[in-house]
């Protein structure tokens, strides 16, 4: 789930050891730096890479359906005061999520969470050709929420991220929570917080 809500890096790393554990395959120089922030299609592909043996088999869809298990049996852990701070913000601003997964990990953040039911659009990995850095998913939700890409603020965990809401002409926010480099986010944010806590 998108990291700007959801704790989910440690789950993602799991997700990729689970997947590669399968097939008896490890991936030594994988980091938590490396995969922070990127779609599971590009960390399907960085596996590809890695482990050749893979190309025969769909990797994005194993490490969605490991991930998934894994938010099934642990819960969805929220970023400290995302739920508090959409619940205010959403009162008086139209709220919409962009995110590098898949629409069914959003449903369990909605199932788990209802206070999130309050968002206006949620755009998907499935919903968009080019996936972050690309500014195509931002764009795509601004349309749907009929509002001027100029007078959005997105906050974002990752530098693909902060690099996508930029290029569509959008204010960032970098929530550092989770990031293994809090430094790297900075060139690319109006503003650093630690978490939601700090706004409220």
């Amino acid at each position: 789930m998108d990291g700007t809500l959801v704790d989910s890096e440690p789950k993602t790393l799991r997700a990729i050891d689970a997947v590669l554990a399968d097939r008896a395959l490890v991936a030594p120089g994988l980091s938590a730096v490396a995969v922070f922030g990127r779609s599971w299609s590009d960390i399907a592909d960085q596996l590809k890479v890695i482990h050749p043996s893979l190309r025969e088999i769909d990797v994005e869809a194993a490490l969605v359906k490991q991930f998934r298990r894994i938010c099934i049996a642990d819960g969805v852990s929220l970023v400290p005061g995302s739920d508090l701070f959409f619940a205010e913000v959403a009162q008086r601003y139209p709220v919409g999520l962009f995110t590098s997964n898949v629409r069914s990990e959003v449903d369990a953040l909605l199932g788990e969470h209802p206070v999130f039911q309050g968002l206006r659009a949620i755009v998907t990995a499935e919903d968009v050709e080019h996936a972050k850095p690309s500014p195509e998913g931002y764009l795509l939700l601004a349309e749907i929420l009929t509002l001027n890409p100029a007078r959005c603020v997105v906050f974002e965990d990752s530098v693909a991220g902060l690099t996508a809401a930029r290029a569509a002409g959008m204010r960032t926010v970098g929530v550092t929570h989770g990031c293994p480099d809090a430094s790297l986010l900075a060139p690319h944010a109006y503003r650093l917080i630690q978490d939601y806590r700090a706004l409220l």
